[in-house]
């Protein structure tokens, strides 16, 4: 496993729970928890982020209510 990635456990919220069941009620199959390579500005691989949702190469962040 690559030390730049610690994997990490997510427990939705009633919120992010939402923002699915929407994505899925319009046949939209998104990705979750996953994570997105941040470079450099040499292009190496600097850290990888762990986004909430992706869909296509949109990023979905819930922060809260």
């Amino acid at each position: 496993m690559n030390k730049i990635y610690k994997p990490q456990i997510k427990h939705y919220n009633w919120n992010e729970d939402q923002v699915l069941k929407r994505l899925f009620a319009h046949n939209i199959e998104p990705k979750v928890q996953q994570p997105i390579p941040i470079l450099s500005q040499g292009g190496k691989l600097d850290h990888l982020y762990l986004a909430d949702i992706v869909v296509g190469k949109t990023i979905i962040e819930v922060d809260g209510p």
